[in-house]
């Protein structure tokens, strides 16, 4: 999914939902259930690899990290 996609749902739950803890599940079967601590971080998604953008090294960023 692409962010822009993303944003038109996330804005929809934030007009309804204001006030709702932010959750993410471990896997799709949803075994497990945690709140999201951490704010999202950009970085590069290539080949399965995530690199993040610390600012080290240089790379077009390509994906963001939601938790």
């Amino acid at each position: 999914m692409k962010l822009k996609e993303y944003v038109v749902y996330i804005a929809k739950l934030v007009e309804k939902y204001p006030n709702a803890t932010m959750v993410f599940s471990s896997d799709d079967e949803g075994n497990s259930f945690k709140e999201v601590r951490f704010n999202p971080t950009t970085g590069k998604w290539k080949n399965g690899e995530w690199l993040p953008n610390d600012g080290t090294k240089k790379f077009k960023v390509n994906s963001i990290c939601v938790n």
